[in-house]
């Protein structure tokens, strides 16, 4: 167990982890927090990413995420999004852009309730294995949620929601 924690914390600080320049595999996971600025209501949400893809050289990352989201009132969020990333400097610390686009499913409680479609550019600084990211998620789609009527058995409502999002990332590889 020593063993194991002295090698995280020594890979963690490793000096020739996280180039962006260099091709090949880079994965990373991401725990985030955002809070919702659409019509007035301040809603917290909290998540966990976890990113895949290939350095592709030159600064520029192409790759896909797959998530956990925690929402207010006992719902959540299931999110799969592409990645575009382009980092300024062949440096292990170096400035970077992002784009994610693509799609959430929307659940509560136990119960998938509906979609939406996610667009989200976003800045930030990779430090080696660490990383932070502060940016803009749009949200846009539709939700079917059970009434407080009974008889008026599901309501559906379209959704849009806008939220500023920051990021901490950990490089795996």
């Amino acid at each position: 167990m020593i063993f194991t924690f002295v090698f995280v914390i020594l890979s963690a600080f490793d000096a020739t982890a996280g180039n962006p320049y260099e091709r090949g595999y880079c994965g990373w996971v991401e725990a985030s927090g955002a809070v919702n600025i659409s019509d007035n209501v301040i809603d917290n949400s909290f998540g966990l990413l976890v990113v895949n893809g290939m350095n592709l050289g030159e600064g520029a990352f192409v790759g896909g995420c797959l998530g956990f989201g925690i929402r207010p009132y006992e719902s959540f969020a299931l999110p799969l999004l592409g990645e575009m990333k382009y980092s300024f400097l062949d440096k292990k610390t170096t400035p970077f852009v992002s784009i994610r686009v693509g799609a959430e499913i929307i659940g509560e409680q136990q119960e998938l309730v509906g979609g939406a479609f996610v667009f989200s550019p976003g800045v930030g600084l990779e430090m080696g294995r660490f990383s932070a990211r502060i940016g803009y998620n749009l949200e846009a789609g539709a939700v079917s949620s059970p009434s407080i009527v009974p008889e008026q058995g599901y309501v559906n409502a379209h959704i849009r929601n806008s939220s500023f999002y920051f990021g901490i990332g950990w490089r795996f590889f």
